[in-house]
C-alpha cells in the first residue's frame, strides 16, 4: 500500500471569492481554526503557501458540499451549492483534522494529507426504515418488572426501543384528516421514530381543539370524512393497522378532565358533571357510574382500533390510578399488553408505565441550567415524582419530552436538545412533529395549533439538520446493547458523567456524558459554545485494561481518530461548533 504523505500546515491564506458567502460563517470558521490549530492566517494570499477556500458553486446541488485537501498544491477548499452547506463542510473539515487524542485543550499542529469528501444528501438521504424494531405479537412480548417500588409492576418489553413523535392532524396532516396521515406513517418510518402519540381524534364540533371535545365515546367528522361514529372508529382503525406494518405504535390521547359545555352526554346523565367552569363541564369522578363508562369506553375504543396504549391527558389529576387500573386490567385481561403514559409525574402504582414530563425541574430543559444529565440519572433528581424526602427515578421508564405541545419549541435546530437530551439520553424521547426539520413556534406560541411548514425540509439548513438527527436516531437503533438498555431501577442506567474542558476557562461548559454496555461506549459532548473542547474518557466502565486494544471513531465523519492500548488514548480533543455535539464510538477489541 502506498504511503499517505502528510504535510504541516504552519500558515494558509484564507478567503472566499464567492460574494454570496455569509461572512459570520467565514468569521466563525477563522476563529475555531485558530483555536483549534497552531497556524498563522496570513493576510494576503503568497507564493509557496498553502490557500483554504470557502466558496459556493452554482452548479453545485444547495444540498451538498465538498471538502478536498491537495498537497501537491498546497489547497483546502470547501465548495457547496449554498451557504448552510458551506458551514457543513467547514464543520466537517474542522472534526475530520481537528479531533485527537490529547490530554490538553491547547492548540495542535494543522497536518493534512490528500483528501476529498463529498456529501449530498438530497441524492443520499438516511433513511432508517428498515432498523427500526420489529412489531412484534402479543405473545412475543416479554413483560418486564416496571418499578423498584412496585414489585408486581410490570411493563411491555417493546417501550426499550420507544421513539416517540407527536401529531395533531389538525396542523400535521396536509389536508388535516386521516385521508393523508399515513404520508405521516411513512415520515416517520424514514425517520426511524417507531412510536405516534394521536392527539385526541375525538368530535371537536368545529369549536374544540380536540383537547375540549363531545367525550372519549365520539369521534370527529372533519377527520374521518363520515358522520357515523363506527364508521370514523374504523378509519382510525385502519389509519393504526397501516402503522402496524410499518412497525409503528400509535398511542391514543384521551382526554378525562370533561366535555365542552352543550355536549349530548351532559344532558343524558348530569350526575356525572359539575358546574361549568367556562366552555367546560368537569366530570365528576366520585360517581360510580361515570367511572364504569368512561373505562368502558377506553377499553371498547383500544381494543376496537388496535391501539397501542394511552396517552392519559391531565393524569393522574383526572380520573386517577383506580379508573386506568381497571382499563389496564381489562386490556391485559383481554391478552392486549398496552401501556399507558400520564401527562403528569405519578407514583406509577402498577398503572401507568412512564409519564410525558418524566424530566421536570428547569424548561426547557434543567439540563441546560446547570443540572448534570448523569449524576441527575444516577441521583433521580429532577426524574420522575420528587417529594422532600427521596429523588425519584426509581421506575424503569422515564420520557423526556423535548417539545411540550402546550408550549413553544425549544429544539430549534439544537443537535443539543434533539442528541444530546433526547436521542442518546437513558430516557424515552418525545418531539413534536417538525422538531426532526426545525419547524418553528408560530405566532400563538403553542405548538399544537401552529401550521408545520413541510416546505422547510427544503431549506439547506432544515435539511442539514433533519439528516443529522436521522444519522442520531441511525445510532441509536444500531448499537442496541448500549441505548435499549434501562434497567428496572432506572438509577441505574449504563450512564457516567464526562467532564469537559475549554480553552478559554470563563465558559462553564455542560458536561457529556458516556454510554456502555460490557464491550464499548458511546460518548456524547455537547458544545453550548464555538470552541476546542476536550475530556478524559472513563475507561474504568469498560471492560478493559491497560493493554487493551481499543478504537475510537467519530461518528459525525465516520473517521478513526485513534487506535492504541487503553493506556495510550485515554484522553480526546475535538472542535465543535456550536449547538452541536460530537459522538463518538470507543471500542474495545477482542485480542
Amino acid at each position: 500500500m502506498k504511503k499517505q504523505i502528510t504535510k504541516t500546515i504552519s500558515s494558509l491564506y484564507l478567503h472566499t471569492p464567492d460574494a454570496c458567502l455569509d461572512l459570520a460563517t467565514l468569521e466563525r470558521f477563522r476563529c475555531l481554526l485558530t483555536e483549534c490549530f497552531d497556524v498563522e492566517l496570513l493576510p494576503e494570499k503568497r507564493e509557496e503557501e498553502w490557500v483554504c477556500t470557502l466558496m459556493i458553486e452554482k452548479d453545485i446541488d444547495p444540498m451538498s458540499y465538498t471538502v478536498s485537501v491537495t498537497v501537491p498544491f498546497r489547497e483546502i477548499r470547501i465548495e457547496a451549492g449554498s451557504s448552510a452547506a458551506v458551514w457543513e463542510g467547514a464543520a466537517y473539515f474542522l472534526s475530520f483534522f481537528g479531533t485527537a487524542p490529547k490530554a490538553e485543550v491547547a492548540k495542535q499542529s494543522l497536518v493534512c494529507y490528500s483528501y476529498a469528501y463529498t456529501r449530498n444528501i438530497r441524492e443520499n438521504p438516511v433513511d432508517n426504515s428498515r432498523i427500526i424494531p420489529v412489531f412484534r405479537s402479543e405473545k412475543e412480548t416479554e413483560m418486564l418488572p416496571a418499578d423498584a417500588a412496585h414489585t408486581d409492576a410490570l411493563s411491555p418489553d417493546w417501550l426499550s426501543g420507544l421513539i416517540i413523535g407527536e401529531i395533531n392532524l389538525a396542523v400535521c396532516a396536509s389536508d388535516a384528516s386521516f385521508r393523508t396521515a399515513s404520508a405521516l406513517v411513512d415520515f416517520y418510518a424514514s425517520v426511524g421514530v417507531n412510536c405516534i402519540w394521536l392527539c385526541p381524534v375525538n368530535n371537536r364540533d368545529k369549536i374544540g381543539d380536540g383537547y375540549t371535545n363531545r367525550g372519549p365515546h365520539t369521534i370527529d367528522f372533519d377527520y374521518t370524512a363520515t358522520h357515523e361514529a363506527s364508521d370514523g372508529w374504523t378509519v382510525v382503525r385502519k389509519f393504526i393497522d397501516y402503522a402496524h406494518r410499518k412497525q409503528i405504535r400509535v398511542l391514543l390521547d384521551v382526554v378525562s378532565s370533561g366535555v365542552m359545555v352543550g355536549s349530548p352526554v351532559c344532558a343524558g346523565h348530569p350526575e356525572w358533571f359539575l358546574p361549568a367552569e367556562g366552555k367546560i363541564r368537569p366530570f365528576n369522578w366520585e360517581n360510580e357510574s361515570l367511572q364504569k363508562w368512561f373505562a368502558d369506553m377506553i377499553v371498547e375504543n383500544v381494543l376496537f382500533t388496535h391501539a397501542d396504549g394511552c396517552r392519559c391527558s391531565g393524569e393522574p389529576c383526572g380520573a386517577g390510578y383506580a379508573v386506568w387500573a381497571e382499563i389496564r386490567r381489562r386490556l391485559y385481561e383481554s391478552g392486549h399488553k398496552i401501556m399507558l403514559m400520564s401527562e403528569y409525574p405519578t407514583e406509577r402504582n402498577g398503572v401507568f408505565d412512564m409519564e410525558q414530563k418524566g424530566i421536570v425541574g428547569n424548561v426547557p430543559s434543567p439540563f441546560l441550567n446547570g443540572t448534570d444529565l448523569a449524576e441527575s440519572v444516577r441521583s433521580g433528581a429532577c426524574i420522575g415524582i420528587q417529594d422532600k424526602y427521596e429523588n425519584g427515578g426509581t421506575a424503569r421508564y422515564y420520557a423526556n419530552c423535548i417539545t411540550d405541545h402546550n408550549g413553544p419549541r425549544s429544539a430549534n435546530k439544537s443537535r443539543i436538545q434533539m442528541g444530546y437530551h433526547g436521542i442518546f439520553a437513558p430516557f424515552i424521547p418525545i418531539w413534536f412533529f417538525g422538531d426532526e426539520f426545525g419547524q418553528a413556534t408560530a405566532e400563538t406560541g403553542r405548538v399544537y395549533d401552529s401550521p408545520i411548514d413541510l416546505s422547510l425540509m427544503e431549506v439547506p439548513r432544515n435539511r442539514f439538520f433533519f439528516e443529522d438527527v436521522k444519522r442520531m436516531i441511525r445510532i441509536r437503533r444500531t448499537l442496541h446493547d448500549v441505548f435499549d438498555n434501562y434497567p428496572a431501577d432506572h438509577r441505574d442506567a449504563n450512564i457516567v458523567s464526562v467532564p469537559v474542558q475549554t480553552a478559554d476557562h470563563s465558559v462553564t461548559p455542560i458536561n457529556g456524558y458516556l454510554r456502555y454496555s460490557d464491550r464499548r461506549g458511546i460518548l456524547v459532548i455537547p458544545s453550548i459554545v464555538d470552541g476546542v473542547y476536550g475530556c478524559s474518557i472513563p475507561m474504568d466502565v469498560l471492560p478493559c485494561d491497560a493493554a487493551s486494544q481499543v478504537c475510537i471513531t467519530d461518528l459525525v465523519t465516520d473517521h478513526v481518530v485513534v487506535q492504541g492500548t487503553a493506556d495510550e488514548v485515554p484522553h480526546l480533543l475535538m472542535p465543535l461548533f456550536k449547538n452541536r455535539i460530537g459522538i463518538f464510538l470507543i471500542d474495545v477489541l477482542p485480542m
